[in-house]
């Protein structure tokens, strides 16, 4: 695999690139993680790991399998020998059907990863390169005098592929008890998907470890729907889900400044989309299912932005558009 020929001279000491059209092959720390995101197992694909150990001693190096809607599918750990490569052929073999699932390596010595899918029926190979964090997430008091807590990664966060259509950023929230969460990000529209401009492009889903807690969940569809799709809902399964419609005119190349306001004590939900250079803006309003949301220790906040192709019939991928300046304000009662 060209691949692997770009690591060989990678490990020989040489900078290059992989291959014509992927980024630079780019060396993470001893104890660093690198992430693949959207990741899949089916009838006809699998998705294999290539683990490169870029220093004179042995590494030992963590996998672990993260499902779509956050949960843990295992891991494996392994040993790969100095300046060589390891193949791990199928990393979900026995985990039936995934999709839009993550993997995060972690070696002891300097490395790098990436993923390999092969699609039996079609022939193609689609190889997925770590994805890039943003340039620093951090989490902290929104401010001397206030009790809220604030969560931001700025600056670009994703911007779909075919490779990466799918991007999780993920924060631990201090326990506690919180009643009202505000989340926001900025969306740039890019091209509707072209086999279905009106199929669900998902802008984010907001929860609380997993889908269960739903504190927010969007979707834009294009021409022929021309709707804003809202779901919440804490503590309900997905059929239960409270559902909020409006008339909503997305316009490719507009960037949208959205924010989700769960105030739970206050009883209400508004979910609102400004066109950041016109200022017209579109609100979704609706009632909050519960009126707190308890935190224990090792929760965390997981918003997924974009979305696979080919998983679920009407939610389709949102290539090129890009998101960013995610920002989070969860306030204690």
């Amino acid at each position: 695999m060209k691949r692997f020929a770009g690591l060989c001279l990678l490990l020989a000491g040489v900078a290059t690139t992989a291959y014509a059209g992927t980024a630079p092959v780019s060396p993470a720390a001893s104890g660093a993680t690198l992430a693949l995101e959207g990741l899949v197992s089916d009838g006809t694909r699998t998705t294999g790991l290539a683990l490169a150990n870029l220093a004179g001693s042995a590494a030992r190096c963590g996998v672990s399998l993260t499902a779509a809607d956050g949960t843990a599918l295992g891991g494996v750990a392994t040993t790969v020998a100095p300046r060589s490569d390891r193949y791990l052929k199928d990393v979900f073999a026995g985990l039936g059907e995934v999709a839009g699932a993550r993997v995060a390596v972690s070696c002891d010595q300097p490395f790098y990863a990436f993923a390999v899918i092969p699609d039996r029926a079609t022939g193609n190979v689609a190889v997925v390169d770590p994805t890039p964090a943003p340039a620093k997430i951090s989490v902290g008091p929104c401010s001397a005098v206030s009790r809220a807590v604030c969560f931001d990664a700025p600056g670009v966060v994703h911007q779909p592929t075919v490779a990466t259509p799918v991007k999780r950023v993920a924060f631990a929230v201090p326990p506690g008890v919180y009643g009202r969460v505000k989340m926001s990000l900025d969306l740039t529209v890019g091209p509707w998907y072209a086999p279905d401009p009106a199929g669900k492009h998902l802008l984010y889903w907001f929860v609380l470890n997993k889908n269960f807690d739903m504190l927010g969940m969007l979707y834009f569809r294009g021409p022929n729907a021309n709707t804003a799709l809202a779901r919440y809902g804490i503590g309900l399964t997905h059929p239960q889900k409270l559902k909020l419609v409006r008339r909503f005119t997305a316009i490719p190349g507009h960037t949208y400044h959205c924010e989700n306001d769960l105030d739970m004590a206050g009883g209400v939900i508004n979910i609102t989309v400004t066109d950041k250079a016109t200022g017209q803006a579109a609100r979704l309003h609706g009632a909050a299912n519960v009126r707190q949301l308890p935190v224990k220790s090792g929760d965390r906040f997981f918003i997924d932005m974009g979305f696979p192709e080919n998983k679920n019939p009407d939610e389709v991928p949102a290539y090129d558009w890009i998101y960013q300046n995610v920002h989070i304000e969860a306030v204690p009662l």
